[in-house]
């Protein structure tokens, strides 16, 4: 029992991922300096006294050294990892694999995971549980590249089950798997940025922009339920719930912060806390 979990910690702690990690995170922290410069940086941030921007980096470290999926596993009872499992195990069709064509079946796979990526951000929105915990994440009062990093750790639990249904029933080559979730990520960095930047036609009609992004985060109530896309807007227009970015500085956050002010392990904790209580009430 000792040498598994011996194990298990060895492969949570790879340095192989850690390497992959940390180099992610360092590209493009020194990607946003070079186009923003020093003084609107997230380097910058780092080294200042904004809570948010503290919260960022405690998650992003625990990210890159692998922790938070370990956490994630404690906090939910496991319980999601495990309907995660059952779901692949008795579901799993491998129907992508029958497209020959290599480039199509990345096409139709990138497709089906950004669409689940959609619904899931959705849901974290509409169903109140899921917001309590979401909420966490939208209690950023600043951006920072590492703001991608700042989900609740039984938020993450939920979003790999809800990803995972999709993959179970259309299944992915191990590399076409890796290339998706590295654009995916490469670009949920970029967003959370300092970086202004609106992409002009491909960011009304293809891509997700940072200033996309940052609206979505806007504490205004004018612009909740607005940009749930997490790479592409095609899902967000035929929703419609796309909304174009704005031309004006935005208060970041969510109404009556209470975030920020007590802690890493105090904010973790009140989220939980009052997905708990909501869960209860609709119950």
């Amino acid at each position: 029992m000792l040498e598994r979990a011996i194990e298990f910690l060895k492969t949570i702690l790879n340095q192989g991922n850690l390497a992959i990690n940390l180099g992610i995170v360092i590209v493009c922290l020194a990607s946003e300096l070079i186009v923003i410069g020093w003084k609107k940086s997230s380097f910058k941030a780092i080294f200042g006294k904004d809570k948010s921007v503290k919260t960022d980096l405690i998650m992003t470290a625990l990210a890159v050294f692998n922790l938070t999926n370990l956490i994630s596993l404690i906090l939910s009872f496991g319980l999601f990892q495990v309907v995660s499992k059952l779901i692949f195990d008795n579901t799993n069709l491998q129907l992508a694999l029958k497209i020959d064509n290599l480039y199509l079946q990345f096409f139709i796979l990138y497709l089906i995971s950004d669409f689940s990526n959609y619904v899931g951000h959705w849901m974290m929105h509409n169903v109140k549980p899921l917001w309590r915990l979401h909420e966490f994440h939208h209690s950023a009062s600043s951006f920072s590249v590492m703001t991608r990093y700042r989900l609740h750790f039984v938020e993450i639990a939920v979003g790999k089950l809800i990803n995972a249904i999709p993959y179970a029933v259309f299944g992915a080559p191990l590399l076409t798997f890796f290339i998706i979730t590295w654009i995916e990520e490469f670009h949920q960095l970029f967003i959370h940025s300092r970086v202004k930047a609106n992409f002009g036609w491909l960011g009304r009609n293809l891509f997700i922009s940072p200033d996309a992004h940052k609206l979505h985060h806007s504490v205004s109530k004018h612009h909740y339920g607005r940009n749930y896309g997490v790479t592409l807007v095609v899902w967000d227009r035929i929703f419609g719930t796309f909304k174009s970015p704005v031309n004006e500085t935005l208060d970041l956050g969510i109404p009556d912060n209470p975030y920020n002010k007590n802690g890493f392990l105090g904010d973790v904790w009140y989220s939980m806390k009052k997905a708990y209580a909501s869960l209860m009430r609709e119950n």
